[in-house]
């Protein structure tokens, strides 16, 4: 116990000139830190859109002056845990449908490719998820020592972060290669109708990808293709609102009785 709290406070600085009085103390000195340019980690920013901009800053914030607090580290490996998991999901179902087209005889390059994709995806995903499963972060010290172990002498935490939404940015150049397989499928075939139901589950195949960009990212330009999903569904929810709100409240004789407390 007498360990820890002089390691509480030879880590805090309680007792000397500048004592550490918030977590979040000095950040922006540390984020110049953990910023430092890199033409190649610049280059797997723009292949992965730019997912990683998000879970670097909570990372760093997280780990500003190297210093471990277990109660807000352990939200953020449990949400990583989520987004993993449901990433996975995505890539295994990506990976039924692109063995369903081999199965059916389309062998394009687009579909090898997507079904690659997703594969590696998934196996990403539930590898990511194992690695920092809860047994193995349980304790600050953990945390402390796993950080320590992959942070990175030049670029700080940054290739971490562009390793943990690995699984999301190699979904959505899986789904690009599965819509490009259905469009050349419905460009060689002769019947119409079989051509509008693959452009009809090509528009719905979609919005997925443009999710996970708009969710992840912080891209002003994804940014702006989610306002304009909301500016599409707007009428929508109004309509529905405007219906809620339109239902008379149901009358039972004792409403005014209920208002007005003299009233016997």
């Amino acid at each position: 116990m007498w360990n820890a709290i002089h390691r509480a406070r030879d880590i805090n600085g309680y007792g000397l000139d500048n004592p550490r009085l918030d977590r979040l103390q000095g950040l922006d000195e540390f984020s110049r830190l953990q910023k430092t340019p890199s033409f190649r980690l610049n280059w797997l920013d723009i292949l992965t859109f730019n997912l990683s901009s998000d879970v670097h800053k909570r990372l760093i914030s997280l780990w500003n002056g190297r210093v471990v607090y277990q109660r807000h580290w352990g939200p953020f490996f449990a949400t990583m845990r989520q987004d993993w998991l449901r990433m996975g999901g995505v890539g295994v179902v990506m990976w039924l449908g692109n063995t369903t087209l081999l199965a059916s005889g389309c062998r394009s390059v687009f579909v090898f490719g997507s079904t690659a994709l997703s594969l590696a995806s998934a196996c990403l995903a539930f590898l990511l998820h194992q690695k920092h499963a809860d047994h193995l972060l349980s304790t600050g010290s953990d945390i402390g020592s796993y950080v320590m172990r992959v942070e990175s002498v030049s670029y700080g935490l940054r290739p971490v972060a562009i390793i943990y939404i690995l699984p999301q940015a190699l979904v959505v150049y899986a789904g690009l290669c599965f819509n490009a397989a259905l469009i050349s499928i419905a460009a060689g075939t002769k019947r119409l109708t079989e051509a509008v139901v693959l452009l009809i589950f090509l528009g719905i195949s979609t919005f997925p990808i443009l999710g996970t960009l708009a969710f992840f990212s912080d891209s002003p330009t994804l940014r702006s293709v989610e306002k304009g999903i909301g500016w599409v569904l707007s009428p929508v929810k109004r309509l529905v609102h405007g219906a809620s709100q339109e239902k008379p409240a149901p009358d039972n004789g004792r409403s005014n009785m209920n208002k007005n407390p003299n009233n016997e």
